[in-house]
């Protein structure tokens, strides 16, 4: 009977720090050797086909047998929550406009 065994080594990448308990992992890799878990730890943060630079990833988290280690991702961006909240009421206010027309966009946007 032959049995797979996982690679021995991962690359996670993280929207906060790995360890709060958060769990917002939201990609990451599997590498036979230590050497190419190294190389993809110690790389650019990029996703999708064209590679493009990911500043959502807050953290990169390497895990071996042998090895464990989080660093910060230079190229994050975070969001500030007034940009966030303001983004979530227009999406209500644009709902209920839709629904109650152009005074239930008003009155959710408080005009």
């Amino acid at each position: 009977m032959a049995t797979t065994t996982e690679p021995p080594y991962s690359v996670t990448y993280w929207g906060s720090h790995p360890e709060a308990g958060n769990d917002d992992c939201w990609y990451g890799d599997e590498y036979e050797s230590r050497d190419e878990a190294e190389a993809a730890y110690a790389a650019p943060v990029r996703v999708g086909p064209h590679q493009i630079p990911d500043p959502d990833t807050m953290y990169v988290m390497l895990e071996g047998p042998d090895v464990h280690r989080i660093r910060l991702n230079p190229e994050h961006r975070p969001t500030t929550t007034n940009d966030d909240d303001r983004e979530w009421k227009r999406e209500m206010a644009m709902q209920a406009g839709m629904e109650f027309g152009i005074d239930g966009y008003n009155d959710m946007m408080g005009y």
